[in-house]
């Protein structure tokens, strides 16, 4: 288990009653704002290109969700990194293979490690979200594509520790920690 996930699991377990039932409460207005926008949407997309209704009410849900919940909450009802990592190779049939830094922090392999190109990725959500499995299914995609076309791709999906269990510039320095490991120990510059 990471760094990121003990840190991760610490802060949700701090979690109070009030902001777990408040999660719910959430909920309720963000599937009710998508309602809303499923009406509102008929109107307001009619004109526009193919996909924007869709958009429409996804984005007014997402809003919804960013407004309405804290930090905290996200954190509670969303999966860390390690476990999109691990939900996504379970669905894809792939044994998951990591890398635990000196400090604990994971990388998680996606593709072959052996690859000639390797490329490091840090996950989108401001230091403060998990990745999702979609975005670590992304990265599987992005590495079948390159091996479609003959090239040899892995990704190492950095696992890094989330605020506000820590606080910036903490994420800079296990980003510099995993290109550190990558060039000394999986002596990779080359394929960088």
């Amino acid at each position: 288990m990471s760094s990121s996930t003990i840190k991760q699991k610490k802060l949700v377990d701090t979690l109070s009653v009030a902001e777990k039932v408040d999660v719910v409460l959430a909920y309720t207005s963000i599937l009710g704002n998508a309602f809303f926008s499923l009406l509102t949407g008929i109107w307001r997309t009619r004109n526009a290109k193919r996909g924007s209704y869709r958009r429409h009410v996804l984005l007014t849900a997402v809003r919804t969700m960013v407004r309405r919940l804290s930090t905290r909450q996200i954190l509670y009802v969303n999966p860390n990194t390690d476990n999109a990592y691990e939900t996504v190779c379970k669905q894809r049939g792939v044994e998951p293979l990591s890398e635990t830094l000196e400090d604990g922090t994971q990388a998680h392999w996606i593709g072959e490690k052996g690859a000639k190109k390797v490329m490091l990725n840090f996950h989108g959500g401001g230091f403060a979200l998990p990745a999702s499995p979609e975005a670590v299914e992304y990265m599987f995609k992005v590495v079948d594509g390159a091996e479609k076309e003959g090239k040899s791709l892995a990704v190492l999906f950095l696992s890094y520790d989330l605020s506000p269990s820590v606080v910036y510039p903490r994420q800079l320095e296990q980003a510099a920690a995993l290109l550190n490991h990558v060039v000394q120990t999986l002596n990779n510059i080359q394929s960088l």
